[in-house]
């Protein structure tokens, strides 16, 4: 089991809505629609972003409220406000999940780690903790994530603070079928770049929604927060995270390989987004 913030849910009109109790149960994601969760009704979360539309802004507007501070996908992006410390955020995508295994495409389906990713996100604690003294760790709401995250939390003495805007960028009607079918049409990547940052699947978002998505939570995370910062998240997001960082635009980011549970760091006041 691993352990979650017990933080304060708010709806779009700024109604508390209760507490979120901390997750005591093996299963990670109280959000998926297509499978029951004994946790669902207690956290009491509202609907997911789903994962068959192309629009960003349906993206679900709630508060996450922890330590007297609200992080609202509705607030402002302050730059200065997120990189006004000499500080660290660590980027780390999940550990290999059976899909991944399996060489499926995944983007916000729901699979679980495989074995050799248990082994990856048990290396990464291990990692963090003697690279680093994050405050805070954050994980995207989909289960490989939050079971990537859980160790990682354990062994630095933290909470996870979940976060449905780390998701993986959705694929739309690519999802579950073989990697090799998403081709560059349909992706926008194509040699390792970005070829087209409009492109879409059929229901799924484009890059330039997901750098828009991640970027914004980013910035709102940062802000909340002094010290360093570990986000647990996707390739998607730590791809366009590191293009947001260095003053990349979406057109014109490269699309590298994101290895499974290697912790990336960034010096945040070092950075061209932060300048």
């Amino acid at each position: 089991a691993f352990r979650a913030a017990r933080e304060m849910c708010t709806d779009r009109g700024g109604a508390e809505r209760g507490p979120i109790p901390a997750v005591s149960c093996g299963f990670s994601n109280p959000n998926a629609m297509d499978h029951p969760h004994p946790c669902r009704e207690a956290r009491n979360f509202p609907a997911p972003f789903s994962q068959h539309s192309s629009n960003s802004n349906t993206i679900p507007r709630f508060a996450w409220h922890h330590a007297g501070v609200s992080v609202s996908p509705s607030a402002p992006v302050v730059r200065d406000e997120a990189c006004r410390s000499d500080r660290r955020l660590w980027l780390v995508r999940h550990g290999e999940s059976t899909w991944n295994a399996a060489g499926l495409v995944q983007g916000q389906r729901d699979p679980g780690l495989s074995p050799a990713g248990h082994e990856q996100a048990a290396r990464c604690a291990r990692l963090l903790a003697e690279w680093g003294r994050p405050e805070a760790v954050y994980s995207s709401d989909l289960r490989r994530a939050v079971e990537t995250a859980a160790p990682i939390a354990d062994a630095l003495g933290l909470p996870i603070f979940i976060e449905p805007r780390l998701r993986e960028r959705s694929l739309g009607d690519a999802e579950g079928m073989p990697s090799a079918s998403l081709g560059p049409r349909r992706s926008g990547v194509d040699r390792a770049r970005v070829a087209d940052a409009d492109a879409a699947p059929e229901g799924g978002e484009s890059v330039r929604q997901l750098y828009g998505r991640a970027a914004a939570c980013l910035v709102q995370i940062l802000a909340s927060h002094r010290g360093d910062v570990v986000l647990v998240c996707h390739g998607g997001v730590v791809r366009v995270l590191l293009a947001w960082l260095d003053g990349i635009d979406p057109e014109d980011m490269t699309w590298p390989v994101i290895e499974n549970a290697l912790p990336i760091q960034r010096d945040l006041r070092g950075a061209p987004a932060c300048a």
